[in-house]
């Protein structure tokens, strides 16, 4: 008997929704006001050229000049996301928390955001020599979800690939689910890679025996 491969189906994609907001020059310059009168003394680094600022966060665009309509526009894609590719409808999102890296040369490692539904990263300032962000397989190390037996693939597909980088320029929005571990390094450079994050969920969560609403303490 022939063993004749007649083909096969893909189950479960997952989407990285991508956004792009085409009044960026002007939203750039309200964030790099932001970030110089940032104040030094607040401002942490974990030894590397990576700098984030308001690392408890709690930075709200809508309390500086320029940014004050960013944040909605934020919102609307995320509820844009949730509806195509999650087919949840007519929701409003809460943004959990907010704050901003600015990178020169630093790893961030492989991680995923508890707490939220649906985490994004906006791209204030980004050249050809800065990184885009990895996704990491959730069947292969380092997936946190990795089988329990790990068997080394011999040839590399779609399949086994152990993460796949997802490109990006100034001005995009990349919103994903937030149990997708995800991570990047980058290698020194002259001029920072600099990137908002946000994390979200639904102001109601509701079953059908039971719900409960959303707000920010």
């Amino acid at each position: 008997m022939n063993n004749t491969f007649v083909g096969h189906v893909d189950l479960f994609p997952v989407a990285i929704g991508k956004y792009k907001n085409t009044d960026h020059e002007k939203t750039k310059q309200s964030f790099i006001n932001v970030l110089e009168s940032y104040p030094k003394d607040k401002v942490y680094s974990d030894g590397e050229d990576l700098i984030h600022f308001f690392n408890d966060g709690d930075f709200n665009p809508r309390q500086h000049p320029g940014l004050e309509s960013l944040m909605d526009w934020i919102l609307d894609c995320v509820g844009d996301y949730a509806e195509r590719f999650l087919g949840v409808k007519d929701r409003k999102f809460v943004d959990l928390n907010t704050w901003i890296n600015s990178n020169k040369g630093g790893t961030q490692a492989p991680h995923v955001h508890n707490n939220s539904f649906l985490s994004a990263t906006y791209y204030i300032q980004l050249n050809k020599d800065h990184s885009g962000l990895n996704f990491y397989n959730p069947r292969m190390s380092p997936s946190l979800r990795r089988s329990t037996i790990d068997i080394e693939p011999d040839v590399q597909t779609a399949y086994t690939t152990p993460y796949q980088g997802v490109f990006v320029e100034q001005g995009d929005l990349l919103i994903w689910p937030s149990e997708m571990l995800h991570g990047y390094i980058q290698p020194p450079v002259e001029i920072p890679r600099v990137t908002m994050s946000m994390n979200f969920l639904p102001e109601t969560v509701s079953s059908k025996l039971y719900g409960f609403k959303i707000s920010k303490l």
